[in-house]
């Protein structure tokens, strides 16, 4: 699926006074940079719209746009949430709403214009739809703090930096991409400017008529980044501008995602994705049915908190270090920790994957008239 676009449009187009208010950015008597972002009433009344920042000069006393860049949520363009997908089915529909939305702020263009743009961020997530052993997609999430998702390229380290998002999901980042996991439910409660079908579809997933959906999003997240991931699929030349019909291709998208779980795969990730994950609210209730003492529900509180929190691979450094916590030691706490989870029923980090990797065998994008047939 295809999520934030943001591409620059070259050319010269007059840009009609439809009674927009534009922020004034920069301003010369003859050179002016402006910008329309759409507020929350305005998306209220007409559904989500690209934010849009023109370069001008003037010309024979007229004010002539020589260069544009509109930035959206293409899922939100075409279907007015992020619920929903598209696919590359859907690239003609995008070109001609973005063209829609252009006239609506006073720029006439052609599908000719938009294809020539220079893409400069796209994003590429995937909505996975879950069962009801799976209806906390957060509980999940937290714990993906504490895995290792960088990745090891020849003799260098792809580093990448942590960002908590409050209230729906987590990202790791750095200055050429961006990896985020969301609870899309609790994501659309909490954006700051919803659409009128955000706030519907957040009633229907609490009255559980809509299913829990977890997200994954790849960014590419400037020019440059851009330039690379793409040159890739085609003729590895990272220098070249790339254009909207190169970038929005399934197979660019299905790369992505799977390269995310090659990452939580990695061997410094296993004990952690072995880890049972409970909701903290169901800890005591899972320990009192198991029967387990309260020393063991403690050790294996505190072992799943540091496993999460450090990753199996520093528990085995730290514990080498010293020789009365040495490998002997280490692994009869092991055999403890396995026969007290045993005993438990849970679900771990590696099941959650697992079944999120078998939707990527048949993947199916879930579209506005598969639930609301009428609309």
């Amino acid at each position: 699926m295809f999520d934030t676009l943001k591409i620059e449009v070259l050319g010269y187009f007059i840009i009609r006074d439809i009674g927009l208010v534009f922020k004034s950015l920069v301003s010369f008597p003859t050179y002016r940079k402006r910008a329309f972002n759409p507020d929350k009433n305005f998306i209220l009344l007409h559904g989500h719209a690209p934010k849009l920042t023109i370069y001008e000069n003037l010309y024979k006393g007229n004010w002539v746009v020589n260069k544009f860049e509109i930035e959206c949520s293409l899922r939100k363009l075409l279907n007015n949430t992020s619920y929903f997908g598209n696919d590359e089915s859907d690239v003609d529909e995008i070109i001609k709403k973005l063209i829609k939305a252009l006239a609506a702020y006073g720029i006439d263009c052609t599908p000719a214009d938009i294809e020539k743009g220079n893409v400069l961020i796209i994003a590429y997530p995937f909505n996975f739809y879950l069962p009801p052993e799976f209806a906390k997609p957060q509980e999940f999430i937290l714990p993906l703090i504490y895995l290792d998702v960088g990745k090891r390229m020849g003799n260098v380290i792809e580093k990448l930096w942590l960002q908590v998002l409050p209230g729906h999901g987590i990202k790791f980042y750095n200055k050429f991409r961006g990896i985020s996991f969301y609870d899309k439910g609790v994501e659309l409660a909490n954006t700051s400017m919803p659409t009128k079908l955000d706030k519907e579809i957040v009633a229907l997933i609490k009255t559980k008529q809509l299913q829990e959906c977890f997200e994954i999003e790849n960014t590419l997240q400037n020019r440059k980044a851009v330039k690379q991931g793409i040159a890739i699929f085609y003729d590895k030349d990272e220098k070249k501008e790339r254009h909207i019909r190169e970038v929005l291709r399934n197979n660019i998208a299905m790369r992505y995602l799977k390269n995310v779980f090659q990452r939580l795969s990695d061997p410094a990730n296993v004990k952690a994705l072995e880890t049972k994950v409970y909701p903290l609210e169901e800890y005591h209730l899972q320990m009192t049915k198991a029967g387990i003492s309260f020393n063991d529900a403690m050790l294996f509180f505190a072992h799943s908190v540091h496993v999460q929190q450090v990753g199996s691979l520093r528990i085995m450094q730290i514990a080498d270090s010293y020789s009365k916590y040495g490998r002997q030691y280490r692994q009869y706490y092991d055999k403890k920790i396995e026969a007290i989870a045993s005993k438990i029923k849970g679900l771990k980090l590696a099941d959650f994957f697992d079944y999120c990797k078998k939707q990527l065998d048949t993947p199916k994008i879930l579209k506005p008239q598969d639930v609301f047939p009428l609309k």
